[in-house]
């Protein structure tokens, strides 16, 4: 702060006039003798910021007997922008009349807020005259104390650390630059990132999210921990960011202000370890990698060398070098060092000198609850290792005789799959159940094939109900129908046992159903009381109503409370006065290894292609249009796409069983952020009616609530027409029938002049992943 000075005029007190007594003696007047002038002392000293001006006082020895002078100097400071004087220069002339005993002036400071050091100013007495002469103290030296402070610069040590869970408290470094502050002060340390109390603590403990540090005077360094919290369970990485904020005192703000600390999970997720291996190259596990999940098999039903673990992110195989006595449900950890990803008959496996002793049993755990999913689902491989569950099975060689023993086919009416049953499980000489039920096992292959592994008697069909139905079906294609049409009906026959409730039938999109061929309507009620005494006669009828022309799919399902509900599948192909004018089903884009992005993951930006990576950008052909991609940093992650993903082009179809148009799609997954993929705009201004339709397959996981899907059109005028958007609520929950099968998406875009596709992900889990295929823009008049 500049403290404004007074200048002061020059307060010369005069000495006091006595009466000198002259005596005449005729010519001769006695002589007088000078006085002697000297400083009242020889230093002082002031502020520089004082609001008080400092007076120099020059004394007479006795009061002056006549009229004299001295010249006084002022050396050492700049006057004016250093200080002034009540004289108004830096050298003058001090008078002393008759009678004077000493004079005066003042000194002010000039406060000019900079760190330029003390001042020492000389004041000097010289060239008297009159009846003056100088004393012995004829310099005085004034010191101008600086009042500002140089302020030190603080920063962190360093900018980023990681940290397991497990590793105790850690300390975070903030340095004093070279220079230590010479005042204390103090810095707040504002923290971000993760549940405090939960995640992890401070000390000193952060209030409000911000931790106060004071910064004693004369020091180099000030530190704070962080102490990670030991959390049982597999969690995602937390990322704490600390930033530095409101400095005091003798202290500023630096350059490196932020720091930020991951701490890593104790355990590796089941599904990292999983995603280690692609099947070409066995790995090797060299470091400690530490995973833990639930027991989910037994000796009696697996090789007794082997283990089935799960967490909640994935399952997996262990091969032990000996026998094992893990009992099922039990909670263990595994350090994998020194052991080695591989596949037996295409089983992936954690084998090559696992031993026991890497093992810590924690005891009793909480059983999985074995996941419910489809025939087509187990087939797909995706659900390798888990703890399963497929409903609406019956088993093909059911007879009354035919044993578990091996590999028995199971039906669920339209699909088949394998139950692998080990010869010297306890219940391998039971004769198969009739009838349909559920059955829960793992997920294993063979060579090539599913299986589904029970591991006890009660996983198969447990949850039977008294009755079941019955369906005789030899239902074909129903060919080619126009849009808004009926083709010619079929018929197939029920039969249900010890049903108490009537029986619902219904079709879904495109079909219809009819007790009587007549009166046709999506869904009818058959009458129990008929179906339990003979075989009822039902008809279905292929009836499309999209505007797309192509092949359409559906199913018709059967079911009463306390039975299984039962279902088959109808086809037919529509055919309409739309035609295609446009499409991409990504047949010309070039699949690589995965896609690393090489951007700033912080930072929105376009996507480009890279060389021997999966395509995620595409120039329109004669046959195919192309589409953009690009990234937007919508999540505090860090890594965005940069760590290597699978997006854009892929042909993987372990996921979705097999792509809806040729052998490729696109994919978006674990984009840590969002991606989104914009098709090139179609002109359909010559058109009267329009259609825009795509394929999407959405990989059943356990997806966030902050997780979305959109999908939507860009019309004239940049008019957003939405065709599906999951943004605010919870896929599973609201979006669960798209899970886990392939799914038309389509919607009249009539009365544009041009239609844009767009499509967007954001997500942050490699499960949480959608397919895209068959983009087709339908027009017609």
């Amino acid at each position: 702060m500049q403290l404004m000075k007074s200048n002061f005029n020059l307060l010369i007190i005069l000495f006091s006039i006595l009466s000198l007594t002259i005596v005449s003696c005729d010519d001769d007047d006695p002589e007088v003798d000078p006085i002697s002038i000297t400083f009242n002392g020889s230093s002082g000293s002031i502020a520089e910021n004082s609001a008080t001006p400092f007076t120099v006082t020059i004394n007479s020895s006795i009061a002056a007997p006549g009229d004299g002078s001295v010249d006084v100097s002022i050396t050492g400071a700049n006057y004016g922008t250093q200080y002034t004087n009540s004289v108004g220069s830096a050298s003058f002339t001090a008078s002393f009349t008759q009678g004077a005993s000493f004079a005066s002036f003042t000194l002010s400071p000039v406060d000019n807020n900079d760190v330029d050091g003390d001042k020492v100013l000389t004041i000097t007495l010289s060239n008297p005259s009159g009846l003056v002469e100088l004393g012995t103290q004829t310099t005085y030296t004034l010191t101008i104390q600086d009042d500002d402070v140089a302020l030190t610069p603080i920063n962190f040590a360093e900018t980023s650390a990681t940290i397991s869970e497990t590793n105790g408290a850690y300390t975070v470094n903030l340095n004093l630059d070279s220079n230590p502050n010479s005042m204390a002060g103090g810095v707040n340390v504002d923290v971000t990132g993760g549940v405090y109390g939960t995640d992890f603590t401070t000390d000193p403990v952060a209030s409000g999210g911000t931790i106060s540090l004071n910064v004693p005077a004369i020091t180099n360094t000030v530190s704070f921990t962080v102490t990670p919290e030991v959390i049982s369970t597999i969690e995602d990485e937390k990322v704490i960011t600390f930033t530095l904020s409101n400095p005091t005192g003798g202290v500023e703000l630096g350059s490196s202000t932020t720091f930020t600390l991951t701490i890593t999970d104790q355990y590796t997720p089941i599904s990292a370890v999983r995603a280690m291996y692609d099947g070409s190259a066995d790995i090797d596990i060299s470091t400690d990698m530490v995973i833990r999940g639930i027991v989910t098999s037994i000796n009696d039903a697996v090789t007794s060398r082997n283990l089935f673990i799960q967490d909640a992110t994935g399952a997996i195989v262990l091969r032990f070098t000996e026998t094992h006595s893990f009992p099922k449900g039990n909670d263990i950890e595994v350090n994998l060092n020194g052991a080695q990803i591989s596949d037996f008959s295409d089983l992936v496996q954690i084998t090559n000198g696992l031993e026991l002793s890497a093992v810590t049993d924690m005891g009793a755990g909480t059983m999985i609850t074995p996941e419910t999913i489809t025939i087509e689902q187990l087939n797909s491989g995706s659900y390798q290792a888990q703890y399963v569950q497929v409903e609406n099975l019956s088993f093909t060689a059911a007879d009354g005789s035919e044993t578990f023993s091996g590999n028995k086919d199971v039906s669920d009416g339209t699909n088949m799959a394998v139950v692998r049953t080990e010869s010297y499980a306890p219940w391998a000489g039971d004769a198969l159940p009739l009838g349909m039920g559920a059955i829960k096992g793992l997920a294993g292959v063979f060579s090539g094939t599913s299986q589904l592994l029970p591991q006890s008697r009660s996983d198969v069909f447990d949850n039977m109900p008294a009755g079941s139905i019955a369906i005789t079906q030899a239902i074909t294609d129903f060919g080619s129908v126009m849009t808004n049409g009926n083709s010619t009906s079929q018929s197939y026959t029920i039969l249900t046992v010890g049903a108490t409730e009537n029986i619902m039938v219904s079709a879904s999109d495109n079909f219809e159903v009819s007790l009587d061929d007549v009166t046709f309507a999506g869904s009818v009620m058959v009458d129990y009381t008929l179906s339990n005494v003979g075989a009822l006669t039902l008809y279905v009828r292929f009836s499309p109503t999209t505007g797309i022309a192509g092949n359409k799919s559906g199913t018709i399902t059967h079911s009463s409370t306390g039975l299984s509900a039962i279902q088959f599948q109808v086809s037919g192909t529509e055919t309409s006065s739309q035609s295609v004018i446009a499409s991409t089903s990504f047949e010309e884009m070039v699949v690589g290894s995965q896609y690393t992005d090489t951007g700033d993951a912080s930072m929105d930006h376009d996507l480009v292609n890279n060389p021997g990576e999966s395509e995620v950008d595409f120039t329109a052909s004669a046959t195919e249009i192309g589409v953009d991609a690009s990234y937007f940093a919508t999540r505090d992650m860090g890594s965005g796409l940069t760590d290597g993903d699978f997006v854009g082009v892929s042909d993987f179809a372990g996921v979705v069983g097999a792509f809806t148009d040729g052998t490729q799609g696109y994919q978006m997954s674990d984009c840590d952020g969002k991606m989104r993929a914009t098709f090139d705009a179609i002109d359909i201004s010559s058109f009267t009616t329009a259609t825009v339709s795509l394929d999407i397959f959405v990989q059943s996981t356990g997806w966030e609530s902050d997780d979305a899907i959109r999908i939507w059109v860009v019309g004239d005028g940049g008019t957003e027409i939405d065709i599906l958007n999951t943004n605010g609520m919870d896929l599973d929950d609201n979006f669960g029938e798209l899970e886990g099968i392939w799914t038309t998406l389509s919607m009249s875009v009539s009365g544009n002049s041009s239609v844009q596709l767009i499509v967007e992900l954001d997500s942050n889990s490699g499960s949480e992943s959608i397919y895209l295929d068959n983009v087709q823009f339908f027009a017609g008049n």
